[in-house]
């Protein structure tokens, strides 16, 4: 896992395991894939007629091997995506122009001030502004992601000004912080224990977040969202917002339920984390889920009995460790 800031709201690196996770990250480092594995699944991808690829992180353009990564990609016909904090994106600027990526997201949570505590690193948004200049010159598309929180609900109509001045013309995404409680967080790793798909080896954060970060007022925050709708419509801006629904905000800090929620995510994706593990998504992944090595072959492990059983079980019930995922935010 390879990063470049402290984010208070980061499942890796938040306060409580910060430590153990640095030190899995160590002790593991020796089995990370090669780049000729990396290859390999890309390889394997393309002849497979998968359409899409996507690089998350930590930070990927820091990966030692992110440009040989995308230029593969890009060789055996993929539409490559990546999600960037934008510290040191910059960087690959002509590979990203001649990559003809697919999307190009960048996290940014509020103002100047917010973004940077959020962050953990003081001038990060200075450089994100450079590096949407650089962008922008260079007509290179992207979109920015804004996740809600305690630590930034009052600034989003603030965040949204400032950027709508400077005239990007790109969307803007918002979405509510994803966070478990540790009953739901322990019951979910002890239910995918009982099924033979736990690794305390592939386990590598929590999703328990600080009281400090997930107790937000929410007038508030739909008050921010109204005037933001208000002056995006006065002003005929063309690109997008997109946000939660109103019922999705008012339940989703407390009084969350899954009734009625569903999932497709393990039927059109697989995430492979540095290591070669397959974990059906990323929460469960953090949670310990593993269904597969990725080294074993797409197909074989996509195929797999334990991914199916996986299905069946998702199927009959989203677990507890499912709440909260950004997948299942209702949108406007």
């Amino acid at each position: 896992m390879h990063v470049t800031l402290k984010c208070q709201t980061c499942f890796y690196h938040n306060e409580r395991i910060r430590k153990s996770v640095l030190e899995k990250i160590v002790e593991r480092k020796a089995e990370s894939l090669t780049l000729q594995n990396y290859f390999d699944i890309i390889d394997e991808a393309s002849r497979c007629g998968i359409r899409y690829i996507t690089l998350h992180g930590g930070e990927p353009t820091i990966h030692p091997y992110f440009s040989e990564i995308l230029e593969r990609a890009v060789e055996k016909g993929l539409k490559a995506s990546f999600i960037s904090n934008g510290y040191s994106t910059h960087k690959h600027i002509d590979l990203i122009k001649k990559a003809n990526i697919r999307s190009l997201c960048i996290s940014i949570d509020g103002t100047k001030e917010t973004q940077d505590l959020i962050r953990g690193r003081i001038g990060l948004y200075s450089k994100q502004i450079s590096l949407m200049n650089e962008l922008s010159k260079n007509k290179i598309h992207f979109s920015i992601s804004t996740y809600i929180s305690e630590l930034n609900f009052d600034t989003i109509l603030e965040h949204y000004e400032y950027i709508d001045s400077l005239g990007y013309n790109c969307d803007i995404n918002y979405g509510l912080t994803s966070f478990l409680e540790r009953e739901d967080e322990e019951r979910t790793k002890k239910k995918f224990d009982s099924i033979g798909m736990y690794s305390a080896k592939v386990e590598c954060g929590s999703l328990q977040l600080p009281q400090k970060i997930i107790n937000p007022d929410i007038n508030v925050i739909l008050s921010e969202i109204s005037n933001i709708k208000t002056i995006h419509k006065e002003k005929k801006r063309k690109y997008k917002l997109s946000f939660p629904r109103e019922e999705a905000i008012r339940t989703h800090f407390t009084n969350y339920s899954l009734i009625g929620k569903r999932c497709g995510d393990y039927y059109c994706r697989m995430v492979v984390d540095p290591y070669g593990q397959v974990i059906p998504c990323v929460m469960h992944g953090m949670l310990g889920c593993v269904v597969g090595d990725v080294r074993d072959g797409i197909l074989e492990v996509w195929n797999s009995i334990k991914f199916r059983e996986y299905r069946v079980h998702m199927n009959k019930g989203l677990v507890r460790g499912c709440k909260r995922c950004c997948s299942l935010t209702d949108f406007e």
